[in-house]
């Protein structure tokens, strides 16, 4: 019986103090990291697919039923203002975007994210999609990311 008395008060003296010390650093070493990191390459994706798929971003949305119409542009929303609404910079070092939009007739229209002539170009990574737009049919729209 006293054997057992004393695996319990060493257990309550010594194992449950480490444990929790232990999960004290680990909350202390976890809590200072901050942000989200993301891979390369997914950041752009995750933009990309906000900025088609929203209908706060480029997607029509039908305004009778509320369909949103994935990978069809609504051409009044394809603006600066709302490409930096859906893509908001905490800081000027943040991605820098271009996006082009080029319509069946060549008619190209770029719009960029308000750091896009401060950054460094000359890691620019491309991405092009066949999308429709509303009332003008089919067009190419290009993203072009500075990391």
């Amino acid at each position: 019986m006293a054997l057992e008395a004393g695996k319990y008060l060493y257990f309550l003296l010594i194992i449950v103090p480490v444990i929790a010390i232990v999960m004290g650093l680990i909350t202390f070493f976890t809590s200072s990291l901050s942000g989200t990191y993301y891979p390369p390459g997914i950041q752009d994706k995750v933009y990309e697919t906000q900025l088609l798929y929203s209908p706060s971003c480029f997607a029509y949305q039908d305004k009778i039923t509320g369909r949103v119409y994935t990978g069809e542009i609504d051409p009044k929303k394809f603006d600066e203002q709302i490409l930096r609404k859906c893509v908001p910079l905490q800081s000027k070092n943040d991605q820098a975007m271009m996006v082009e939009l080029t319509l069946a007739d060549g008619t190209n229209k770029p719009i960029t994210t308000e750091n896009w002539g401060i950054k460094d170009q000359k890691d620019i990574s491309t991405n092009s999609y066949t999308v429709n737009v509303k009332d003008a049919g089919l067009a190419l729209i290009t993203f072009h990311h500075i990391i």
